[in-house]
C-alpha cells in the first residue's frame, strides 16, 4: 500500500508541475523614455490617404533605447489614414510626454473629415513568462486591457481586442467608444469575434471563438473627426493580456511519469501475487 501511495504521491507532484497557469503575457507599460520613435517608414501616401501597410514581421515601432522596466515595447501593425486633403504628414510614433510611452496618431489640420484606421500587434515570439514558447490559450481568469492617459477631442472612436489563432486575425465584438480616460478591461472568453481582412480592416460576422493557441494579441482602432481644425488623435499608453500558460512537458518528464507508472503497476502485481486483493 505504501509503494501505491508513494507513486500516486509522486505522479501528482509531476503531473502539477506541467499544469497550466494564468500570467500576463503581454505588458506595453508607460514609463520615461528620452525619445520619440516614429513609426516605420510609410508604405504609400497621397495627397487623401497615408498608408502603412499591415505586417506581423515588420516592427511597425519600437523603443530602442533598452530601457529597463518595459519589455513589450516591440509591436507590430499598420494603420491607415485617410483625409479630404492633408496640410501636413500625420504623426505616427511612440511620443515622450512626461512619464509616458504613447502610440500616438495625429491628423491634425483644416480639413473637415479625417479618420485613421489599424491594428497593433504583440507576436507571440514576444510574449512574456514563458508565453513565448508554450502554449497560451484564454479561460477563466484571462483578461485584456488598455488604457488613455488623458480625454483627447477626437470626435469618435472605436477600440476592439486582437487575437490571432490558426493564422487568422480575429477582432472582439465587444468595443470600447468611450472618449474618457481610465483603463478599460475585457475578458476575451465573453465576446464572438470576428475576422478580420488586415489589408483594410474590414471585419467579418462575429461568432464565438475559443482561444486555445494565442499566436498574437493586440488592438484595433478607428478614430474619426468631422469638426474643421479638430485633431485626431489617439493615444494608448498602456496595454496587457494575461492567459493560460500551459507548460509542455521536457522529454524527461514524460520519462519520470512513466517510470511511476511502471512502479505502480509492479506494486500492485506483488499485492495481487501475495492476494491482498482477495474478496
Amino acid at each position: 500500500m505504501k509503494s501505491i501511495s508513494s507513486a500516486t504521491t509522486l505522479l501528482l507532484c509531476l503531473l502539477t508541475a506541467v499544469a497550466a497557469q494564468a500570467t500576463t503575457v503581454v505588458d506595453f507599460t508607460r514609463i520615461s523614455i528620452a525619445t520619440t520613435y516614429n513609426a516605420r517608414t510609410v508604405s504609400s501616401s497621397s495627397s487623401t490617404q497615408y498608408k502603412w501597410d499591415f505586417s506581423d514581421s515588420v516592427v511597425l515601432m519600437e523603443d530602442t533605447s533598452g530601457t529597463v522596466g518595459n519589455s513589450n515595447v516591440k509591436f507590430y501593425g499598420g494603420a491607415i489614414f485617410t483625409a479630404a486633403s492633408f496640410s501636413a504628414a500625420p504623426n505616427f510614433r511612440i511620443l515622450t510626454n512626461s512619464t509616458n510611452i504613447q502610440a500616438q496618431m495625429n491628423t491634425a489640420g483644416s480639413t473637415v473629415t479625417r479618420n485613421i484606421t489599424g491594428m497593433y500587434v504583440w507576436n507571440k515570439a514576444d510574449f512574456l513568462n514563458g508565453g513565448d514558447s508554450q502554449t497560451v490559450s484564454f479561460s477563466s481568469g484571462a483578461s485584456m486591457s488598455f488604457t488613455f492617459p488623458s480625454a483627447i477631442g477626437t470626435t469618435s472612436r472605436d477600440l476592439k481586442f486582437v487575437v490571432k489563432q490558426d493564422g487568422n486575425y480575429y477582432v472582439s465584438q465587444t468595443s470600447f467608444t468611450s472618449n474618457a480616460a481610465g483603463t478599460y478591461s475585457f475578458d476575451p472568453t465573453t465576446s464572438d469575434w470576428g475576422v478580420i481582412n488586415t489589408a483594410d480592416y474590414s471585419i467579418g460576422s462575429y461568432s464565438a471563438l475559443a482561444v486555445t493557441n494565442l499566436q498574437a494579441a493586440g488592438l484595433y482602432f478607428s478614430a474619426s473627426s468631422n469638426v474643421s481644425g479638430t485633431q485626431v488623435n489617439l493615444v494608448i499608453s498602456d496595454f496587457q493580456v494575461a492567459g493560460t500558460v500551459t507548460a509542455v512537458p521536457e522529454p524527461s518528464t514524460y520519462a519520470a511519469i512513466a517510470g511511476v507508472l511502471a512502479l505502480g503497476l509492479v506494486a500492485y502485481r506483488r499485492r495481487r501475487s501475495r492476494g491482498d486483493f482477495a474478496v
